[in-house]
C-alpha cells in the first residue's frame, strides 16, 4: 500500500487489499484483524 500511495497505482492498492483479504480468510480472529477490515474499507471505496 506504501508504493500504491506513493506512486499512485492502482494495481498495487489492489494487491495489498486482495492480500488483507487473505490473511483474514487464512486467520479471521487474528489481533489486527478489526484493523485490517477498516483498511479494506477505507481503500476498497477509494478505488472506486
Amino acid at each position: 500500500m506504501l508504493e500504491a500511495c506513493g506512486d499512485g497505482n492502482p494495481d498495487f492498492a489492489a494487491r495489498a487489499v486482495e492480500q488483507w483479504r487473505t490473511s483474514l480468510d487464512i486467520n479471521p480472529d487474528q489481533a489486527n484483524g478489526p484493523t485490517l477490515r477498516k483498511m479494506i474499507e477505507a481503500y476498497t471505496r477509494r478505488s472506486d
